[in-house]
């Protein structure tokens, strides 16, 4: 079995700068006249995404963040594509007995949806004199999104 190592989220100022430059060279569409959501998403929607991404997203806050998580990495071999790097939060309860619970994100999405439901799902006393379930939480980055490694094959199945 590969090593569980821990993780260290790290985006080197490079690839912020060659995204900022990306995002500089954007080259918005006309926006069609009364269109609505119905033809996808308007473009003054999107100039605001782009604007905050550009202008305002701290970068380094946020690696901050994920970084105050128990975040981890390991290979794992799954059949069809070979090996590839999984990068996950694992957050064990400390309580005997604890539930494993695998929270897995959608798309769009990321590991860090379960960042607020962490500190609750530990379990312990619920301030009400009881006491809430306890788990062991693992929460992946889905192969080719976050920090996992990038899928490079077709399935099987899909050929």
């Amino acid at each position: 079995m590969p090593p569980i190592k821990e993780y260290t989220i790290s985006i080197s100022d490079s690839k912020i700068v060659h995204l900022k430059k990306k995002l500089e060279a954007t080259d918005f569409p006309t926006d069609l006249e009364d269109a609505g959501w119905q033809y996808g998403s308007p473009i003054p929607d999107i100039k605001k995404f782009h604007s905050h991404w550009l202008n305002d997203f701290d970068w380094r806050a946020h690696e901050r963040r994920m970084n105050e998580l128990p975040n981890f990495d390991t290979q794992i071999n799954v059949d069809g594509f070979g090996s590839m790097d999984m990068h996950f939060v694992h957050q064990k309860s400390g309580i005997e007995g604890a539930i494993p619970l695998l929270f897995v994100h959608g798309w769009p999405g990321s590991f860090m949806e379960v960042s607020n439901m962490l500190p609750l799902l530990k379990g312990g006393d619920d301030g009400k004199g009881g006491k809430r379930p306890a788990f062991n939480v693992v929460a992946p980055s889905l192969p080719s999104y976050g920090f996992s490694g990038r899928v490079t094959k077709v399935c099987c199945a899909f050929r």
